[in-house]
């Protein structure tokens, strides 16, 4: 009722003691909760990679950018900070 096996009278009598199966449960419990979560890691990885290459694939799909070719007149950026003005001339 308790999780665990009572001392009874006639085990005293008989020299033995319960078989206490709450350890036993308790490492087999741990053991089983390991093994489904290694499981469960593994399925949401596999679905992550999954959804991951569809979601690229349609955002490639989509994907419209210019591109450029030689020949092509650009704006060149002078220096690192936000402040830098672009060339005036190509």
């Amino acid at each position: 009722m308790f999780g665990w096996h009572p001392r009874l009278t006639v085990d005293a009598y008989l020299g033995t003691t319960p078989v206490n199966e709450g350890e036993a449960l308790y490492s087999s419990y741990i053991s089983k909760l390991q093994e489904h979560l290694k499981f469960a890691y593994r399925v949401a990885g596999d679905c992550t990679r999954k959804r991951g290459a569809q979601n690229k694939a349609l955002y490639d799909s989509k994907d419209n950018q210019n591109q450029i070719c030689n020949n092509d007149l650009v704006l060149v950026r002078q220096g690192l900070t936000l402040a830098d003005k672009l060339e005036r001339e190509p």
